[in-house]
Formats: structure tokens, sequence, C-alpha cells
């Protein structure tokens, strides 16, 4: 049986999509849920922290102090910490929005349209 040439490129968007969903994980490896919540919270603190170390909550400074109590041996402070964590945060909302786009373009009615004229 021959599949149709507009149900290949079908299925090859859709194999794109699920490739999109499966990136974020490859990136950020095996993190707990409860982990990949607290990022933000994390980038928030650090962001605070390299602006003016003096605004942080308690909260936020326990946040940032209970990972360098565990990082000691590769961040010699919180502004080092801090950095690292803002690095990371570009890091991933860089990519994060690559691959966001690349569900988009692969779901839209644009590339469909484009199998009606093949």
């Amino acid at each position: 049986m021959v599949i149709p040439h507009a149900q290949r490129i079908k299925d090859a968007n859709l194999k794109v999509v699920a490739y999109a969903d499966n990136l974020g994980d490859l990136i950020t490896g095996p993190v707990p849920m409860d982990e990949k919540e607290s990022w933000t919270k994390k980038e928030v603190a650090a962001r605070k922290y390299v602006a003016n170390p003096g605004s942080l909550s308690s909260y936020e400074l326990d946040l940032l102090q209970n990972e360098l109590d565990v990082t000691a041996d590769l961040d010699k402070d919180l502004a080092t910490l801090s950095d690292k964590i803002i690095e990371m945060a570009d890091l991933f909302t860089d990519v994060a929005g690559k691959i966001a786009g690349l569900r988009r373009v692969s779901m839209t009615d644009r590339v469909f349209a484009r199998v009606k004229t093949i």
C-alpha cells in the first residue's frame, strides 16, 4: 500500500510535534516536577540578588542559600550562584522559545495548506 504524499507530510509534522514535546525533557534531564516548579522562583530571586542583594525576602534568600549550602564547592558565594542561575534561565528561555516555535510551525494551517498544493 502506498501512503499518499499528503499523509506522509502530515505524519512527518506530527513526528516533529512529538519531538518538540520531548525536547524540553532531553535538555533538562530527569528533573522532578516540584524542582522544575521552583526554577522561576530561583530565577526571580537571583535577578533580585544581582540587582540589589538587600531586596530579597527571607524566603528568596533561603532559596538561594539552601542551594549554595550544597554547591559551595562549585559556587563561591550567592553572587556566583545567582549569575549561574540567570545564565541557565536565559538559556532555557531561548531554547523553550525555539521548541514552542517548532511545535507551532508544525501544527499551523500553513504547513497543511502546503500539502494541498503538492
